[in-house]
């Protein structure tokens, strides 16, 4: 889903952008009749890089976005080595509690936070190999006009895009 910004800088092709952290209410019908994400909206913005192919110079708004599905995939791996990394970790602790002085539920549980901590351990390794992975590497996709109102303006006369008001 693209996010829209403010390009601080430009290095080279790579752009630096400031924009509104995604909460947990964005997509939400019932945003407004809670408080699930006043912390998220009180924090700083969020400066990130991206490729700038379509030359965005500081100063300007862009939309930006990863790659097509991959935001799916990343999602995907996040949450689903965790999940398999402590069910591993139950199975082996509960085996393991019948050689030592210990429960099944104590093994288990042991287990499944040594599960949790290797498959962060995991997620930290593909982390750190994905920061050369082109796939993975967000991109600006528009560079978006500001009109005299103060309204976002995409390229096409009339569309008006709104960021995210605190």
């Amino acid at each position: 889903m693209p996010r829209t910004g403010l390009v601080l800088s430009v290095d080279g092709s790579r752009a630096t952008i400031s924009t509104m952290k995604r909460g947990v209410c964005e997509d939400c019908a019932e945003a407004g009749a809670c408080n699930a994400n006043v912390s998220i909206i009180k924090e700083k913005p969020e400066v990130v890089v991206a490729d700038n192919t379509l030359g965005a110079r500081a100063g300007e708004m862009v939309d930006f976005d990863l790659p097509e599905g991959q935001e799916l995939r990343v999602s995907l791996l996040v949450w689903v080595v965790p999940l398999i990394g402590m069910v591993i970790g139950v199975a082996v602790g509960a085996f393991a509690s019948e050689s030592l002085p210990v429960s099944q539920d104590v093994g288990a549980v042991v287990g499944a936070a040594l599960g949790l901590l290797a498959a962060f351990g995991v997620l930290r390794v593909i982390d750190r190999r994905s920061e050369t992975d082109e796939r993975l590497t967000l991109r600006i996709i528009r560079v978006v006009q500001v009109d005299s109102s103060c309204g976002l303006k995409d390229e096409a006369p009339g569309d008006v895009i709104e960021l995210p008001r605190p």
